[in-house]
């Protein structure tokens, strides 16, 4: 063999061994990659069955508040419900009491026999009073159950606050819209509503209320707002009706106060007016524009 062809040898079994080792170094490669995937795919099987299992802890919890929920709705509407039974019951023995110690004390200066059936009226008033004590107990043991069950009832009650904050901002605004509409429709901006001399007397200073009730037979209607507010008899003030609708929003016309008390006023019409008014009207000794 000649040297060219040693080398070609020797070269051929160096190419062999170095073409071997890239064909395992690719073998245990490829093992390797399939053995973290299927690490990777356990992982993510276990995983999507904690979720699954997560999701349906979760829920059967939420479930279980629903339910929570509703019985403890249920128990304080019960429980309501024999704190006015005992309420009730206690008010009617307390009054079976009273008539029974007037009538002891109108028979007193009666004869012996009164007397004895005096003694007699003062077992059947123990007894009474028992009755009353026991009723008693049973009342204060039905507030005790209600302020008991009270706790279960504080998250629906913060919700329930929640939405009644929001609920009141946006009644304020729509009051706040109707006003400005009346405002807007009495006249020019910055004036106050003109009146005839000797037929309006505002109070000096500016008063709102409502109109709590009607007289219709004697054109008389009664006010939430009285003397605490400055009211005087002689005053008048202007009343009008807001409407969740804008343009249905109307002024009435003129009442003029005839008494007065600290927290309510009569008055009645100073003219008849178109649209008769009803409770629930607004009142005011002045409309001012502009504000």
């Amino acid at each position: 063999m000649t040297i060219v062809g040693k080398i070609l040898v020797f070269l051929n079994l160096v190419f062999s061994l170095i073409v071997g080792g890239l064909v395992l170094v690719v073998f245990m490669t490829r093992t390797n990659w399939e053995t973290a995937f299927d690490k990777l795919k356990a992982q993510y099987a276990a995983v999507t069955a904690d979720r699954d299992q997560t999701a349906r802890e979760k829920d059967a919890l939420e479930q279980a508040f629903n339910d929570r929920l509703k019985t403890v709705t249920q128990d304080r509407d019960d429980f309501k419900k024999a704190r006015d039974d005992a309420k009730n019951a206690l008010d009617r023995k307390e009054k079976e009491l009273a008539t029974i110690k007037q009538k002891e004390r109108e028979k007193s200066a009666d004869s012996e026999a009164v007397i004895g059936a005096l003694g007699s009226r003062k077992e059947q008033v123990k007894e009474l009073e028992g009755q009353v004590a026991q009723v008693r107990k049973e009342k204060l043991e039905v507030i005790e159950q209600y302020k008991s069950e009270r706790a279960g009832r504080i998250q629906a009650d913060v919700e329930r606050d929640h939405f009644k904050a929001q609920a009141l901002g946006l009644e304020t605004q729509l009051k706040d819209a109707h006003r400005d509409l009346i405002r807007a429709k009495a006249g020019p901006s910055g004036t106050v509503v003109t009146r005839k001399k000797g037929e309006e007397n505002p109070p000096l200073d500016n008063v709102e209320g409502l109109v709590k009730a009607v007289d219709t037979e004697d054109s008389l209607v009664k006010l939430s707002i009285g003397s605490d507010s400055g009211l005087q008899p002689g005053h008048t003030l202007k009343v009008f009706r807001l409407d969740p609708i804008p343009d249905r929003s109307r002024y009435l016309g003129v009442i003029e106060i005839i008494t007065v008390r600290p927290h309510e006023a009569v008055g009645r019409p100073v003219k008849a007016m178109t649209t008769p008014m009803r409770p629930g009207d607004h009142v005011a000794s002045r409309l001012l524009l502009g504000s």
